[in-house]
């Protein structure tokens, strides 16, 4: 007989060695057949297969089998729900005697498939450890035992290491090189295992697929046997256990996508090497203890001298590997004994060759040197390291031996024989600079440990340290082979960089003594000479020197120059690092702040040393097929004709990625996806250190408004795991750069490039200024300057090194001198004068770079800085007194020039004044756009970022511009991007392509970038800002402009100018109001309202939820009240209701705003009390307005057209200033989304003129297509001039944020357009005068939106609660004293277990009332008292409350479970009874039903007073437990009507469930299509009921509310059309037939009562009743056979 059996393991690791002991019981291996792994995209086929066997097992002989569904975990609810439902059908259908044993097997609890199948849970069966051991060993090699081949048994082996860099690779190829000695066949195949794994690349590595499509004539033949070396990273596949698995077990690997499989031989050999991470957290842990496992560790006793290498055989590409002795540590363990013992001289080092080597002693000395005299470790060197000390150190003493013959060890020394020179004493200390110089270059410079990897590096060896190690420098050239030989040495040594007055040859003299090194300055080596006074000349010859070139070659380049690069000592000591490295095979990984000059000086060294260099710009949105594709087309690029040329592959800022696994095997590995790379490909990566932001910096990168990370807006791109991740990783954006963590193998290689020092930033700074001019006074003046901006800026930001870099001194240059020759001498106002000009010229370049990017009082800080020359330290290198009087008012100029450029060139739109905003905002993007710099601007909402854009726009319009100056510049073309949290990468680079192509097309227009909003995509979790990076860096003929209401991070910070828009003050608030104002009498008024708001602003209680655009509109609102009555006063009751149109949304603030303003105006406030509903409809009434208005103009430009037929029409630029009717889009606030149905029921909006658009999250629509079809349906309304409705529409504001601003433009006559933007995609579109948009969000909500989307709506608050009068207040307050008698019990239970979350008494009227909540009392009581009862006698009136008071105390107790009930006393049934004259038990247990759902739903259809019309009822019940399959069956056979049950998750789009409630509603129509005219009379008869299941754990609260408004409005339109029916023949007296018997059609979403935080908003007129049933279904399950 067949068993079913659920076994539940304790964790993920166990899972497998389940698995194995349920086999090993049984002594034998389990078939492919007989597991399935689940995953997420597990399909119901593919279970059903696995089902099919264990029913059917006995009709094929397979009633041992034992079949497993293991992980059933993984897979999704609604997956689950199917499993049961197909596990319950075969168990009715097939005889479970045939059957075998199935076991669901999972390592969690409370799955739903295991809660469903509890009663067959029992326990795995035992088996020791050892047992299971054995058993795995012998399993093993199973399948080489029923293979007929003789060949030897496959192995498969762990090989791990406790840390990184430990030597595992070398020891898997050691084995796998002994193992080809005796096996020439074998051939060894690397696997990297990573994340970007794909398992096709896998069997494409094998060759053995089955599909032979891909066949390659020169792969590797099939029959060879295979080494297969799996190298696992850190971060693996979801299912890398389970390929594992099959690989070992079964011997076979299946990619059912791909169509394709592998099959290992017996005889193939497989090594995993296991990464130290995935040690420490991986799920394989498992499986990999389950097989043999071999830890490599770097010691005494397992250290070799044997070294495997590649080795390919000449014409063919199979790779062999042999094991080779490793030559150099023979050389390098006889220098480092002879130095050692003192006898380090040529007859003791020739000796010592014959003498054989100790692997033990060769790795002590190795050990001793490696570590000795390094703070960063101790101890016991890694395998990495030592190898990279031996190969460096055995290079350096290439230059000593004496088969070399060089002097340091030549027999004839005639020529050092002076006296007083200690040979053999120089020869020890040369050989001690070659040894320290090993180890600073090989040895690890970070220290290994748990901690974050930013409290590591904060150990890392930094750059100022190296400054007492001088480096041993041997002079190469290379013969014709490409060998290079020495020919020549130095030593070199930097100058302390904080001591002006040490040099270089202080730290060689503690080394050598003087007379000696006046001897070898005798010699031709002067070790004594100033490295700072090389020229740059010099530098790049020594360069090549080093690297091997000839005397010819160097002599050919010798007058080769770099006039863009400053070349300086300490760059130059950084270059010598990196020649090296790069000599000896090393990975160069360089650690270095952003625009510290990394990128610039691997640029040149490689130009200097003529190397192929190719960038790859690393960013978060590269994929690892792009990474490899970009690799492959790099290395096979041939050079100048020589493919065996070196080249340089250049990964910059390579931790921005998530793709480092594969970033370690490159560089490390010097291999990709297995594949080693060709001898001639060089590697260097640089990138951004690990440092946490320091508290000042934080609080400065909040300028503007702070970053909001919303859920729903990476669930839209199901991205919030990947954005969980990177916030871990970021510390939630701590690091002052959002990098990923280094593996530590790649940590391995990593050294500190440095940070400039105060001094050596200012010799860059000095070296660049003196490219830009001549002047020696405006030089050193202009220096000056630039450092003391520098310095402060950082000074403001906590001494952030990253807030300032030699990019803004590039930048400053670059606009010194387009000031100077370009800008300014186009403007008659600043003369032609030179000295004047640079003095201008200066100011402006400062202002431009450092001025604009600070707030309003750093900004006399600065500007009194640089007017008084105050120093910022003691050393200064700024004269305290300029000569200069022109900087004495810095502020005052710099304004002087932007109003002279923009006021006097640029047109001031009506209605708007150039304040202090405006003017910065156009001429900073104007210089910018003009200088083709990248530009960010960060500032609040409303303070003109979008307007100066478009007035730059309307303006530069080339020859057609209206000022003098505009004719002389191009005109600009702007490409708009809308940045969201759904920006991708593409669409970004898609936006530059097309700016990039329209500039190709047309040299004199400058394109512009507009990046709208670009804060907005630092959310998205596919990080496409990082595409910025590159484009940032290199120079384009189009501009970037993006505009933000917070700062970036400060790696693209860094690469732009960015200007802080400061809040404006109290004069800038005046000013722009009267720019704004046009009643004399209102301007007189402004300062107190400007000083009003600004108290209103530091009082709201939610962050930025008013703002500048608030203040705007309600000077507009003033403006056009005071016009219109005509009154010289402010009337209080006109001036009350404007506050709040504009500083409506928060009720418990609106005293407090209304008597700021009041007082601040001088005027008494007699009543706070408005009437909400009032304040919404004046604002949907302005849209009627504004269109009897513009029907008005309309008629006017018609008539004037007919006179002036040919007059073109031209766009107009302030058509949205055109009238003041105009009103701001409407966003309601409410509780329990109860505003939806008020707006029709109060008649606020004509429901035949507004569409709602409710935001689908049914799978199916998730998607970009949603957010287009949202779109244009928006469109379609804004044109038709109809009023829309968003509700949870958040993933689409951003694309309105245009139409919001109502910047409109207006072509001919007065038809408005506005742009709607999703990502790159932007169209303009129409917009009627009529249109209004309305946006309902949840009150609890609302801190969660972006201020920006707040700022652009008029806020007002709409609930139930507004309709109450005082006689409704008397119901609710009876009604809530008996909610507290109920209680009373609970809640002083619930207080002793009080949740700091959520307070007790909300929780015990949850678990009385399903669904309780603070609206549901004014809904309940607004729905069962009639809207004339007001007018009853006060007798009647009293009489009639307590009527209500029982009628609402019976609604509540329909949503009361039955435990809540029985948990009432007899005291308190008594003073209920008492108090209403109600009897709780009698009410409840006899005159409503809960017993179960069938039941009830029955009564409730027998209730006519339930209907709310004639059409019949709709209820909502709650309930324990959901329908199986069989519940449902049983349930339609109990109820009394013809049934429909639709489950909601298993709908995919709103679409389908719509087409399903249409087509039940239309069958009850004669002629449906849907149903035979006999089944349509027979549903009319009997009636018919739509059940529609809904769980909480398979769809979210807003799917539920959406599927409730499809079914209403959905009855709603059979409603009208049962009305209007006159097809098919069908009489009226037919049809009132029809209406009589459709009764019983109705709706029942079926809810689980355990989610009591379900808020319920059914009690409200004409929706849905509410119930709660106790069961579902009467009686049980069928049995289920248990093991």
């Amino acid at each position: 007989m067949g068993k079913l059996a659920l076994v539940q393991t304790k964790s993920q690791a166990s899972l497998f060695p389940v698995i194995m002991t349920i086999y090993a019981k049984r002594n034998r291996m389990p078939e492919p057949s007989e597991i399935l792994f689940c995953t997420e995209r597990t399909t119901l086929e593919d279970i059903q297969l696995l089902l099919y066997r264990f029913f059917l097992a006995a009709n094929h002989g397979w009633e041992n089998q034992i079949f497993i569904l293991a992980s059933f975990h993984l897979l999704p609810y609604t997956k689950q729900t199917e499993v049961a439902d197909a596990l319950d059908d075969m168990l009715s259908k097939f005889k479970i005697d045939s059957a075998a044993t199935l076991v669901l097997l999972s390592c969690e609890k409370n799955t739903w498939l295991g809660n469903r199948f509890a009663k067959c849970k029992t326990s795995p069966p035992r088996v020791t450890k050892g047992e299971l051991e054995t058993f795995v060993k012998s399993s093993v090699g199973s399948l080489a035992k029923r293979s007929q081949s003789l060949g030897s048994r496959g192995l498969v082996m762990c090989v791990t290491s406790e840390t990184d860099g430990g030597g595992k690779t070398d020891r898997i190829l050691t084995k796998i090189a002994r193992r080809m000695t005796t096996d020439a066949k074998l051939v060894y195949l690397k696997v990297p295992f990573c994340s970007s794994f794909s398992l096709f690349h896998l069997l494409m590595k094998t060759n053995t697929r089955i599909d032979r499509k891909h066949h390659d004539e020169n792969a590797i033949p099939t029959r060879s046997t295979q080494a297969l070396h799996f190298d696992f990273a850190c971060d693996l596949p979801s299912d890398a256990a389970v390929t594992i698995f099959e690989l070992v077990f079964y011997g076979i690997v299946k990619d059912t996508e791909a169509c394709t499989a592998y099959r290992k031989k017996s005889d193939d050999v497989c090594y995993f090497e296991i990464s130290t991470a995935r040690q420490r957290t991986s799920i394989l842990n498992g499986l990999l203890g389950l097989l043999p496992a071999e830890r490599v560790c770097y010691c005494r006793d397992q250290f070799s001298l044997l070294e495997p290498t590649f080795h390919t055989e000449a014409g063919k590409k199979i790779v062999r590997i042999v094991l080779q002795r490793r030559k150099e540590i023979d050389t390098v363990v006889r220098f480092l004994n002879a130095y050692k013992t003192g006898r380090l001289d040529a007859k003791t080092l020739q000796a010592s060759k014959s003498a054989q080597v100790d692997p033990r002693d060769a790795f002590d000395l190795i050990n001793f040197f490696s570590r000795f005299d390094n703070r960063v470790h101790t101890g016991v060197a890694s395998y990495t390291e030592a190898t990279n000390f031996v190969r460096f150190l055995h290079q350096g003493f290439q230059g000593v031996d004496t088969e070399t013959g060089y002097f340091l060890f030549a027999q004839d020394h005639t020529y050092l024989s002076e006296d007083g020179f200690d040979y053999a004493a120089f020869r020890t200390v040369f050989c001690r600079l070659v040894i320290e110089t090993s180890r600073i270059f090989a040895v690890r410079q970070i220290p290994k440990g748990a901690q974050h990897l930013a409290h590591r590096t904060q150990h890392l060896r930094t750059w100022a340290e190296m400054e007492t190690h001088p480096i041993a420098i041997w002079k190469t050239s290379r013969d014709t082979k490409g060998n290079m030989h020495p020919d020549g040495l130095d030593i070199f040594c930097r100058p302390r960089i904080n001591d002006s007055k040490h040099k270089a040859i202080d730290v060689i003299r503690g080394y050598i003594d003087s007379e000696s090194i006046h001897f070898l300055k005798r010699q031709g080596l002067h070790l004594d000479k100033d490295w700072s006074t090389f020229a740059p000349q010099d530098f790049f010859d020594l360069l090549r020197h080093i690297d091997g070139w000839t005397p010819s070659q160097r002599k050919e380049k010798l007058r080769q120059r770099f006039p863009d690069y400053c070349m300086t000592v300490d760059n130059f000591s950084k270059m010598v690092q990196i020649v090296l490295r790069l000599q000896y095979q090393l990975p160069v990984v360089v650690m270095g702040e952003t625009g510290c000059g990394k990128s610039a000086l691997i640029t040149t060294l490689m130009k200097v040393l003529n190397i192929p260099l190719k960038v790859l710009n690393v960013h978060g949105g590269l994929t690892s097929q792009q990474i490899v594709r970009w690799v492959e087309d790099a290395a096979n690029s041939d050079s100048e004709g020589n493919p065996n040329k070196r080249k340089v592959l250049f990964f910059d800022e390579v931790n921005t990625s998530g793709c480092l696994d594969l970033f370690k095997e490159i560089i490390c590995d010097r291999s990709m996806r297995g594949v080693q790379l060709a001898d001639n490909i060089l590697i260097v990566a640089a990138c951004n250190p690990y440092r946490f932001k320091k508290e000042e910096a934080k609080r400065l990168e909040q300028i503007g408004l702070q970053i909001a990370v919303k859920k729903h807006h990476l669930e839209a791109v199901g991205g919030w795991r990947e954005h969980a991740r990177m916030t871990r990783a970021s510390q939630a954006d701590g690091l002052v750069y959002r990098v990923h963590a280094l593996p530590d193998s790649i940590l391995d290689h990593v050294y500190d490039f440095g940070a400039l020092s105060k001094q050596k930033e200012f010799q860059y700074l000095c070296q660049m200024v003196d490219n830009v001019t001549d002047d020696s006074e405006l030089c050193r003046e202009f220096s000056g300057l630039i450092k003391l901006s520098q310095e402060m800026v950082r000074e403001l930001n906590d001494n952030e090194r990253a807030s300032a870099s030699l990019r803004d001194v590039s930048r400053c240059c670059k606009t010194f001198l387009w000031f100077q020759n370009e800008f300014l001498p186009k403007i008659d106002a600043f003369g032609k004068e030179s000295d004047k000009l640079g003095r201008i010229s200066m100011i402006m370049a400062l202002a431009y770079c450092f001025y604009f990017r600070l707030d309003r009082e750093q900004r006399r800080i600065y500007a009194r800085r640089v007017e008084n020359g105050t120093k910022m330290e003691k050393k200064s290198y700024l004269n305290p007194i300029y000569t200069w009087k022109s900087l004495n008012d810095f502020d005052g100029q710099v304004q002087k020039v932007i109003r002279t450029v923009v006021c006097g060139n640029f047109r001031e739109p009506k209605g708007i004044i150039f304040n202090e905003a405006l003017v910065e905002n156009i001429f900073v993007m104007l210089c910018s756009i003009l200088q083709k710099i990248p530009i960010f601007i960060i500032g609040k909402p409303g303070s003109s970022k979008t307007l100066a854009l478009t007035l730059i726009g309307n303006n530069m319009k080339g020859n057609h511009s209206d000022s003098d100056l505009l004719k002389q510049l191009p005109p600009v073309n702007v490409f708009s991007y809308q940045c969201s949290p759904l920006s991708t990468p593409e669409g970004i680079e898609d936006t530059y392509a097309k700016a990039e192509k329209s500039q190709k097309g047309d040299q004199k227009t400058i394109s512009v970038v507009l990046l709208d909003e670009v804060g907005l995509a630092e959310l998205s979790p596919r990080l496409p800002l990082k595409v910025l990076h590159k484009i940032l860096d290199e120079e384009h003929k189009h501009t970037t402009v993006g505009i933000s209401n917070w700062c970036l991070d400060p790696a693209k910070m860094n690469r732009a100018i960015h200007l802080y828009r400061p809040s404006p003050d109290y004069n800038d608030l005046v000013k722009t109001g009267e720019g704004i104002a046009t009643n004399e009498r209102l301007k007189r008024k402004l300062g107190a309202i400007a000083k009003a708001y600004q108290e209103v602003l530091k009082s709201q209680s939610i962050p930025d939820f008013w703002g500048l655009r608030d203040y705007y509109s309600l000077v507009k609102s003033l403006n056009r009240a005071m016009e219109t009555s005509g009154s010289s006063n402010l009337d209080s009751s006109m001036l009350k209701k404007i506050i709040l149109r504009n500083f409506g949304g928060i009720p418990e603030m609106r005293k407090k705003i209304l008597q700021t303003f009041f007082d601040k105006l001088s005027m008494e406030l007699e009543d706070d009390r408005v009437d909400s509903l009032d304040l919404i409809r004046q604002n949907l009434a302005s849209a009627q307005h504004l269109k009897s208005y513009y029907n008005r103009k309309e008629a006017q430009h018609q008539e004037q057209t007919k006179k002036h037929p040919q007059e073109r029409r031209e766009p107009d630029p302030d058509a949205h200033l055109d009238s003041q009717a105009e009103c701001r889009h409407l966003m309601v606030l409410t509780s329990n989304h109860t505003a939806l149905p008020l707006l029709f029921d109060v008649g606020l909006v004509n429901p035949e003129n507004t569409r709602v658009i409710i935001s689908s999250d049914f799978p199916a629509d998730k998607s970009d297509h949603q957010v287009f079809h949202n779109l244009q349906t928006i469109k379609h309304c804004m044109s038709a001039g109809k009023t829309v409705v968003l509700v949870n529409c958040e993933n689409i504001f951003e694309a309105l944020y245009d139409l919001l601003n109502q910047h409109y433009t207006t072509y001919g006559g007065t038809k408005r357009y506005a742009r709607l933007a999703f990502g790159a995609n932007s169209e303009l579109c129409e917009v009627d005068p009529g249109f209004r948009l309305i946006v309902i969000v949840d009150a609890q909500d609302v801190h969660r939106l972006d201020p920006p989307l707040l700022n652009r709506f008029e806020k007002q608050i709409l609930d139930r609660s507004l309709l109450m009068t005082a006689y409704h207040y008397r119901i609710r307050d009876r009604v809530l004293k008996f909610v507290k008698m109920f209680l009373q019990k609970e809640s002083k239970e619930d207080l002793k277990h009080r949740n700091p979350s959520q307070s007790a008494v909300l929780r015990a009227e949850r678990s009385a009332f399903v669904g309780y909540h603070s609206a549901i009392l004014p809904s309940l009581i607004l729905s069962i008292v009639p809207a004339n009862d007001n007018a009853n006698p006060n007798a009647e009136k009293a009489k009639s409350l307590e009527h209500y008071v029982r009628k609402a105390i019976e609604r509540l107790l329909w949503i009361s479970p039955p435990e809540a009930i029985c948990r009432i006393t007899k005291s308190v049934r008594r003073n209920i009874m008492e108090s209403f004259q109600i009897d709780l038990h009698s009410s409840y247990l006899q005159e409503q039903c809960h017993e179960n759902m069938v039941d009830l739903m029955a009564s409730r259809m027998l209730d006519q007073k339930t209907w709310p019309d004639h059409l019949g009822t709709l209820a909502q019940i709650t309930t324990f437990s959901l329908f199986s399959r069989q519940g449902m069956a049983t349930a339609r056979n109990q109820m009394p009507c013809h049934s429909e049950l639709y489950v909601l998750h298993e709908f995919s789009a709103q679409t389908d469930l719509k087409q399903s409630v249409h087509t039940f509603f239309d069958s009850h129509l004669p002629g449906s299509k849907h149903t035979s005219r006999e089944e349509s009379a027979s549903r009319l008869k009997s009636g018919s009921v739509l059940i529609l299941q809904c769980d909480q754990d398979a769809t979210s609260l807003d799917r539920i509310r959406h599927a409730k408004y499809i079914i209403q409005e959905e009855r709603c339109a059979f409603l009208a059309k049962l009305g209007n029916y006159q097809g098919h023949g069908v009489t009226t007296e037919m049809r009132e037939d029809i209406k009589e018997q459709d009764k019983h059609i109705q709706h029942q979403p079926i809810l689980p009562q355990r989610y009591q935080s379900l808020k319920l908003k059914a009690i409200s007129p004409g929706l849905c009743e509410t119930s709660e049933a106790d069961i579902g279904v009467p009686g049980g399950d069928e049995k289920i056979p248990t093991r």
